[in-house]
């Protein structure tokens, strides 16, 4: 083509773009592509010339005029489906062709376009031509036909060039030429991006570019998936990383893609990132995969939809810095996800309100606000009510409200809301661009739900009004997300909070609302909040963010139902998620502890909530994840007495899960959800504890219960001895779960007694670099450090069910995979509980070369501790073998059975004071292996000086707010809200004895806390405490002086008289009171030592350990180091882990195993069976009576002591046959015959 056809060229482009539009018209309205493999993803639209318009081919624009085109149906010049194209060019000085739409292309990349042509005469061309942005076409290859009469492939390769846009392929005839030709299956692709790894030279798979010049990688042909060839890459720093990254690989913005790859690891995981990249190729997506499987092919996916602007792809093999190992990759693919086909969802309900309550509802919901029936969840409904409308009743006076942002920075905001502008980070934030909008959103969907509720309740037209007017304003917003905070995807929190929001206001509001108005709200909806979340929602990731956006997009597809067309496609896409999030989350082993999951899962339950009643469905609803799963993970978890779940990953030791128990407890009569409500007390979420309100709940259930558990699907242990506030709980983790919010915490530990956590965890990391991250992700967790460093790898760990029984429970937990380096090549925590009553504890550690190993315990706020019965300063290193801590509410016993004093440290981690205390207790020098033997028992404090938070409550008098117990900065508190100059709270204190007092608070501190005064029976005492601080802490104690009291109860009032000027609000915080007798000893309670010792024997250890009661029974618990059969004081086994009960003259009160087929004590066989089993047994020799329970893999037989001969056997509650069983009077063994599966037996003497 010569250049005299470069104007008109430019022409073509305008037409181009129209055609390009079109063909997005027809693909909207068309069926969900099909995934295919990137290395031959077809970028042409209607590359068959199958899709005709008036007659000519869509996607394809006319060039010149020079002759004629029409689709052909003739099948003798078809080559494949049912149309080719035909063009006939008539004239010797006009040339004539058919150009392609503009196909987005990236510069840098090969591209391989074809066509099919059959020339009848004349000469047919193929131009494969490049175009920059302003429309000019800056490069052109051609190819000439040289065949007639039958079909011939035109084909051309050829890299775009710097400054390509968009590329097209033209079919055309010449100015010279004259004559026709049909085209058909015409085709542009990337080159093959040699994702199978087969394309080598020098050693090196081609098309293929290493991170860095240090980069390790190679062609390998040794360990291959498929073909003759895979790449390895090797990481033999534990600081660097190396990776090598495929060449562009041409997406869609919108759509969603899914890579994979085979990988073969030989140590350490390798990872697989898709990352999507924008036209300046800064990288603007990307989804992580990974395996950790060792010495076998294990395919990654990682799944996303490409962000708009992506320009294009690309797949990063890599091993990360921490990571030390070498992997074979292999069979690459890059696939697009097809969108699911949409599905019609039933009416149940057409009117409005129908979100969380119908018309039909609303006459049962307003009496609720006058119900002075107690809840069983923690309040009346007439309370309830009274915290909502007191809430109503401010907004309706606000011009502007305040919210508080990282380190104490206040932002006002004006009411009705208006769309925030630009906003400097908050002062100290460094970590990116802060995100405002989040907490701002929220704030407008609670004003949007409370003012809309309130018109509900009281048909007060004066809430709706306010109501109408911020959601009128929001919708006028022109976006409902942050334009200046990415979010890897075109939604954040805000569009979900805001859709939320609206999605309230409008179906309550209806009847309010014009016509018009109705529309206006709808159409916003849909445009600033369903369609864009129903973009992101389509990757299936499990993170909290989509959870909240699926659950955003169910609402609003709830609410539309019947209104809009769009309704189903939200509402399946919404429910797609939720399928699978509810069967990944009972599968995968993944999970992001408590607060995570309850932030996902109470949303999801939310939309779930809002779908069932519209449409009347329930399927989610009755997923076992619901009333299986989730009921045993919170209960099992909850610490005794209500005081907070179990902290690990980024949480907090706190009562989460409010609404989805509440939901489970009235949708499903979850007895289970009931009891966790009770415990809490509801929690402090007054909004749904309304909406869920009965004075009737189904309640209990846990009796049956085993005491202890293992979460097998999370590799999560609790290990208790009941459900009364006085029993212990110790919770243990090690599984491979390495989500975004979990911790470096593997084989750690957590312990509460009492209604509190006398050992926890740091809880939710700090992310910005320093000391606190250090200690809150990796260094502060109850578990083993090297050589003073934590683990470096998230997961690594595998938790192993031993037996659990009621007398007697173990478990291992094995986590070598979580250190790197430096690398441990055995980390075996073994935990036994024995009698309800102590826990045994081994560390078995070796390493790949001498090293210095610390036993790491979080403490939090400790009132005291002391080593080997004495006090000692924190802070200081001493030696001992004894450690005695409380907090007031619980104490804590640990003895080292190692047989020589270990250093031990009680104090704070330097840069992260705030967090309270841990300790550290080091091996006595550097070696390869080492065992740490621990015996810990955790108890009530008695003796005390401290009255605890919980106990304060109910208050004496208040100002008129409610007080709440809940748990924060590690500690557990009395929380007043006040919001002004002169609230106060009062509590009631009991004096025993006369006499003169050291009066202290402890006090909490944050940045929405008020000054504080004390007053004692009316009289101020003490000076005014300043609980603003940036950080959520707990204080020291706040000395306020002596105080003299009589016998009896006296009171004590905190009132505000102010607060700091960088404080967002009044709140006052307590977590205990101290009433120290002057001259008296005092103390934070009474301490006690453990009587216990090491036992060694030939391929064992174990500890003796004496019963702290009057039965005088002593407990030996061994555990195997071996392979083989062992001795050790008396005991004779093969079992992994043992223990024998028995007095000092020898007889045996309880004998218990796992994984061994015998045990015998004293000479006498307790236990045997042909192979190992898992058994526990407890010896009544006055009722004459032993019991207990036996597991068996498989059926067997198995041998059972029995001291006396047998007048009964009760088998699993029934009364076994004389001739089921077998009794040797010399042995003294009965012989049962079991099936596989768990035995209860009770063995009872004549």
């Amino acid at each position: 083509m010569s250049a005299s056809h470069a104007n008109e060229a430019r022409r073509w482009i305008a037409r181009l773009v129209a055609a390009a539009l079109l063909l997005h018209l027809l693909g909207a309205a068309g069926q969900p592509p099909m995934a295919v493999r990137a290395e031959s993803m077809e970028l042409i639209a209607n590359e068959g010339f199958e899709t005709v318009v008036s007659g000519q081919p869509a996607s394809w624009v006319m060039y010149g005029s020079g002759g004629t085109l029409n689709s052909n149906t003739d099948p003798a010049y078809v080559r494949s489906g049912a149309a080719s194209v035909k063009l006939v060019d008539s004239l010797t000085d006009e040339s004539f062709g058919l150009r392609s739409a503009l196909i987005p292309v990236t510069p840098g990349v090969s591209y391989k376009g074809s066509v099919y042509a059959y020339q009848l005469y004349g000469n047919a061309h193929l131009y494969l031509e490049y175009w920059d942005v302003n429309g000019n076409r800056i490069d052109v290859q051609t190819l000439t036909g040289t065949v007639t009469a039958q079909w011939e492939k035109l084909e051309i390769t050829r890299t775009a060039p710097a400054g390509t846009v968009h590329a097209t392929l033209l079919l055309y005839l010449d100015i010279a030429n004259v004559g026709t030709t049909y085209f058909d299956d015409a085709s542009l692709r990337a080159v093959d991006a040699n994702l199978g790894f087969e394309d080598v030279a020098a050693g090196k798979p081609l098309r293929w570019t290493p991170l860095d010049s240090g980069a390790v990688y190679e062609s390998a042909q040794d360990i291959v998936y498929s073909g003759d060839y895979s790449v390895k890459l090797t990481d033999a720093s534990a600081t660097l990383s190396t990776g090598l990254r495929s060449s562009r690989l041409s997406v869609e913005p919108g759509s969603v893609y899914e890579a994979t790859i085979q990988a073969y690891n030989l140590a350490g995981g390798g990872q697989l990132y898709l990352e999507y990249w924008d036209s300046s190729h800064t990288r603007i997506g990307v989804k992580i995969g990974e395996s950790s499987d060792l010495n076998q092919w294990s395919v990654i996916r990682a799944e996303l939809a490409a962000p708009a602007g992506t320009a294009y792809a690309t797949l990063l093999l890599y091993l990360h810095g921490s990571n030390v190992g070498t992997t074979y990759y292999d069979e690459a693919t890059l696939a697009l996800v097809p969108e699911a086909p949409v599905r019609e969802f039933p009416l149940a309900v057409s009117g409005h309100p129908r979100l969380y309550f119908t018309s039909a509802d609303l006459p049962t919901k307003r009496a609720h606000t006058l119900d002075t029936t107690h809840s069983f969840f923690g309040k009346t409904g007439s309370q309830l009510w009274s915290e909502l409308e007191a809430k109503a009743d401010a907004y309706l006076s606000e011009t502007s409200y305040s919210v508080t942002y990282y380190g104490g920075h206040l932002v006002s905001y004006p009411l009705p809301p208006a769309q925030p502008g630009p906003m400097a980070n908050p002062p100290g934030f460094t970590d990116g661009t802060y995100p405002y909008w989040t907490l701002m959103s929220r704030a407008v969907e609670e004003r949007l739900e409370i003012l809309s509720l309130a018109y509900a309740m009281t048909e007060d037209e004066a809430y709706a009004d306010k109501a109408k007017d911020y959601l009128m304003s929001v919708i006028g917003w022109s976006a409902w997300t942050d334009p200046g905070y990415g979010c890897a995807g075109v939604t954040c929190l805000d569009t979900a909070h805001l859709t939320m929001g609206v999605s309230m206001a409008y179906d309550v509001l209806y009847p309010l609302l014009t016509a018009t108005e109705r529309q206006s709200v709808r159409s916003a909806l849909e445009t600033k909040g369903l369609e864009p979340l129903y973009t992101d929602v389509q990757t299936k990731v499990d993170v909290n963010l989509q959870m909240l956006r699926a659950s955003a997009l169910a609402s609003g597809g709830s609410v539309l139902l019947g209104e809009s067309p769009n309704a189903e496609r939200y509402l399946t896409r919404a429910t797609d998620y939720y399928a699978w999030y509810l069967d990944t989350r009972m599968n995968s082993g993944q999970q992001e502890g408590m607060l995570y999951t309850s932030y996902s899962v109470d949303n999801m339950i939310r939309g779930l909530d809002h779908l069932s009643r519209v449409t009347g469905m329930r399927d989610y609803i009755e997923h076992p994840f619901f009333d299986d799963f989730l009921t045993r993970w919170v209960n099992y978890f909850l610490a005794p007495g209500g005081a907070g779940l179990a902290n690990y990953s980024d949480s907090s030791a706190a009562n989460f899960f409010t609404l989805t128990m509440l939901a489970v407890n009235s949708w499903l009569d979850s007895g289970a959800a009931g009891r966790y409500l009770v415990e809490t007390e509801g929690s402090s979420d007054a909004f749904s504890q309304f909406l869920f309100y009965d004075t009737t709940p189904t309640l209990g259930g846990l009796e049956t219960w085993p005491k202890s558990a293992v979460l097998e699907e999370i590799g999560w242990a609790a290990l208790r001895s009941g459900w009364d506030k006085e029993d212990t709980l110790l919770t243990f983790v090690s599984n491979d779960s390495k989500l975004g919010h979990n911790h470096y915490d593997q084989n750690s530990f957590q312990l509460a007694v009492n209604g509190s956590w006398i050992a926890g965890d740091p809880g939710y990391q700090e992310f910005s670099a320093g000391a606190a991250h250090d200690y809150t992700s990796k260094l502060g967790h109850s578990t083993i450090q090297v050589d003073g460093q934590g683990q470096s790898q998230l997961g690594g760990g595998t938790l192993t069910r031993g037996m659990i029984s009621d007398g007697y429970s173990y478990v291992r937990g094995s986590a070598p995979g979580a250190y790197g380096s430096p690398s441990l090549t055995r980390f075996d925590r073994h935990i036994v509980h024995v009698n309800n009553d102590y826990y045994v504890m081994l560390d078995d550690l070796q390493a790949d070369v001498a090293r210095t190993f610390d036993w790491v315990l979080f403490n939090g706020n400790l009132y005291d501790f002391a080593i080997d019965g004495a006090a000692a300063a924190y802070g200081q290193t001493t030696a001992g073998e004894d450690l005695w801590f409380t907090n007031g509410a619980a104490s804590l016993n640990v003895k080292f059975l190692g047989g020589q004093p270990l250093a031990m440290r009680v104090g704070s981690y330097a840069g992260a004071e705030s967090y309270g205390q841990y300790t550290k207790v080091q091996s006595p020098a550097p070696a390869q292996s080492y065992q740490f033997l621990t015996v810990l028992k955790a108890t009530p404090s008695s003796g005390s000086d401290y009255v605890q938070a919980e106990d304060l409550v109910p208050p004496a008098a208040t100002s008129g707010k409610t007080v709440s117990v809940f748990n924060a900065a590690n500690a557990r508190l009395a929380f007043y809200p006040a919001d002004q100059t002169g609230d106060y709270v009062t509590y009631a204190v009991e004096v025993e004895e006369a006499g003169t007092y050291n009066l202290a608070t402890l006090f909490i501190q944050s940045p929405l806390y008020g000054r504080v005064q004390a007053y004692v029976d009316g009289q101020p005492v003490g000076g005014v405490f300043d609980g603003y601080s940036p950080l959520v802490q707990a204080a020291a104690p706040f000395e306020q002086g002596q105080v003299t009291l009589t016998t009896g109860s006296h009171t004590i009032r905190y009132e505000t008289v102010g607060k700091h000027a960088s404080s967002g609000n009044y709140f006052i915080g307590i977590d205990a009171i101290r009433l120290q007798p002057t001259g008296g000893a005092g103390g934070a309670g009474e301490l006690q030592q453990l009587e216990a010792e090491r036992l060694t024997g030939s391929g064992a250890t174990g500890a003796l350990v004496a019963r702290d009661d009057a039965s005088g029974i002593v407990d030996r618990i061994v555990f195997r180091t071996g392979s083989s059969a062992y001795t050790i004081d008396g005991i004779a086994a093969d079992a992994e882990q043992a223990v024998v009960s028995a007095t000092s003259d020898g007889t045996v009160k309880g004998f218990s195993m796992t994984g061994g087929s015998t045990l015998a004590y004293a000479a006498v066989t307790l236990l045997a069976a042909p192979s190992a089993i898992r058994a526990s047994f407890e010896v009544d020799a006055l009722a004459g009576v032993t019991s207990g329970v036996v597991e068996l893999d498989a059926a067997t037989a198995v041998d059972i002591h029995a001291a006396d001969a047998l007048s009964a056997i009760y088998l699993n509650g029934s009364l076994m046959s004389a001739n089921a069983y077998s009794y040797d009077a010399l042995t003294e063994l009965v012989t049962l015959s079991l099936p596989a599966g768990a035995h209860r037996i009770e063995l009872h003497a004549a």
